[in-house]
């Protein structure tokens, strides 16, 4: 049996995984944002090994990279946030069966 604290624990927690929203964690629109990413950093580093100079380092490199980098982020950081969606409303599903 469980104690009145961690039911209310449990129910907590339950609350939390209903109020979140799997609908704007949608993992392939991450996943384009990690391809995107990704390309933009081999493209800018392709684009300076082509027309390697000072004025394209400033221009386009730097500039290719953080964007690169920035985007890559954002899309590592969603997949993993609708990642952690899913596995919480469906762990959530489990204790509501157990506890009835």
């Amino acid at each position: 049996m469980l104690t009145f604290t961690e039911k209310r624990v449990l129910q907590d927690f339950l609350n939390r995984t209903e109020s979140a929203d799997p609908g704007k964690a949608n993992e392939t629109i991450y996943s384009c944002f990690l391809a995107i990413g990704g390309a933009l950093l081999i493209a800018a580093c392709l684009f300076l090994a082509n027309n390697l100079s000072a004025e394209n380092l400033k221009l386009v490199f730097y500039p290719g990279i953080a964007t690169g980098m920035v985007i890559l982020f954002v899309g590592a950081f969603g997949t993993h946030y609708s990642t952690r969606t899913r596995e919480q409303k469906q762990l959530a599903s489990a204790i509501k069966k157990l506890m009835n």
